[in-house]
């Protein structure tokens, strides 16, 4: 294959490999957006329970034309789960367009390399971290560290709120379970998104270091 065939399909690769970036970026979107308002709606939960199952019997009812009791303890379990499943549907997206950016830049060097021109096709690498604002900074710290210690702090509120006025044992070890897998997930992702935070725990903690690479051992095996 000549150089120029080889360039053609190389940047028909990066077009295509950009749109299904795109399509991830509006999957994590719509992911934030929901889980945004389950966590608010499980923290509305513990703050009048009452008004959230009145809320959703109410929506519930109208939507099918028919007569249902929801109970406050199958909400909770309802809402564990979703948070559970979307939680997970987000991250991988997260990750998904991290892992984006890195490929991009590398094709974005080889058509540089292939196309004999100035360094001008660099959108996605050299472009973007160049003079980066500031303030998107503190967005992008928004969703990565504020956000995961927010959600993180609701749901440990709302596990222990359970555990004081909860009647059915079955169903807060159920929630507990899913309150302990989401807090496992938060904070995977929340040390794998910060590199240098993880690495000082790393360097400094040695419990910690021993612990990362025990999992990380564990989960490749499973």
């Amino acid at each position: 294959m000549d150089n120029d065939k080889f360039l053609d399909k190389l940047c028909d690769h990066y077009k295509d490999t950009f749109e299904i970036s795109k399509a991830v970026k509006e999957r994590r979107d719509k992911c934030f957006i929901i889980l945004c308002l389950l966590e608010s709606a499980s923290f509305l939960l513990v703050i009048d329970p009452q008004f959230i199952v009145k809320l959703f019997t109410d929506v519930l009812n109208k939507k099918n034309e028919i007569i249902m009791m929801i109970g406050c303890n199958v909400l909770q379990t309802t809402f564990w789960f979703f948070i559970a499943y979307v939680l997970i549907q987000y991250i991988q997206a997260v990750f998904n367009i991290e892992r984006n950016y890195t490929y991009l830049h590398k094709l974005e060097q080889k058509i540089v390399e292939l196309s004999d021109r100035n360094a001008i096709f660099n959108r996605e690498g050299e472009h973007y971290v160049s003079d980066y604002p500031i303030v998107l900074n503190l967005i992008d710290l928004f969703y990565k560290m504020l956000c995961p210690l927010y959600f993180t702090a609701i749901n440990v509120s709302h596990i222990i709120y359970e555990w004081k006025v909860g009647d059915y044992y079955l169903n807060i070890l159920s929630d507990t379970m899913l309150c302990i897998i989401i807090f496992v997930l938060t904070w995977f992702y929340f040390f794998e998104i910060h590199n240098k935070i993880s690495k000082w725990f790393k360097d400094n903690i040695s419990f910690v270091n021993w612990l990362s690479m025990k999992l990380h051992g564990v989960l490749k095996k499973v």
